[in-house]
């Protein structure tokens, strides 16, 4: 704010020097942490602008971000669908993720009024999730570092809602893959 320009509104309304304005507080507080975190970002150079999967050495969090990329990637380009959430959970050698539509065209919303429909919905979103399950294998043997040995899908289709089980196999044969492997 320029000094020049007298005060501008203030939290308070008074307009009294001294008094920090709305504006300025919001500024301060907020993009200054920005300013920051920016900046913080460019001393790491090394990591500041790759994906998780492309890290040397990945923790389980990592593996997490990186499979939620790839499902977010998989679900807009092979099955033209804008999701609004994604859940991953990885346990030794079964991913969990929950995946959750922004929204349903409104001939599924009609659809999934009726046990019929939803049932219908449910078929179509199978077949359609086989037709380009091999796709999805390729994404997540690349991110993970293992084989893909199984994926299920289902659909809560009155809500949108998916959840996949992902079914890990062997890790890959490199042993720089990324996986941190435990010791002992």
């Amino acid at each position: 704010m320029n000094p020049n320009d007298g005060p501008g509104p203030t939290r308070d309304g008074t307009g009294e020097p001294g008094a920090v304005s709305l504006d300025e507080f919001i500024v301060d507080r907020f993009l200054t942490a920005v300013q920051d975190k920016h900046r913080k970002a460019h001393r790491h150079p090394a990591h500041a602008h790759e994906r998780p999967e492309s890290r040397p050495t990945r923790n389980k969090a990592d593996i997490e971000y990186a499979v939620m990329l790839a499902i977010l990637d998989f679900y807009t380009e092979w099955m033209q669908a804008a999701c609004s959430h994604v859940h991953v959970q990885l346990s030794e050698d079964v991913i969990t993720v929950t995946v959750t539509r922004a929204r349903l065209a409104p001939a599924e919303q009609r659809l999934a009024q009726s046990q019929d429909g939803r049932v219908l919905l449910q078929q179509v979103h199978d077949e359609v999730f086989k037709a380009c399950q091999d796709e999805l294998r390729r994404r997540l043997e690349r991110v993970v570092k293992a084989s893909v040995k199984e994926t299920v899908a289902s659909l809560d289709a009155a809500t949108g809602r998916s959840e996949i089980t992902i079914t890990l196999g062997e890790p890959a044969a490199n042993p720089a893959s990324g996986l941190s492997q435990p010791s002992g």
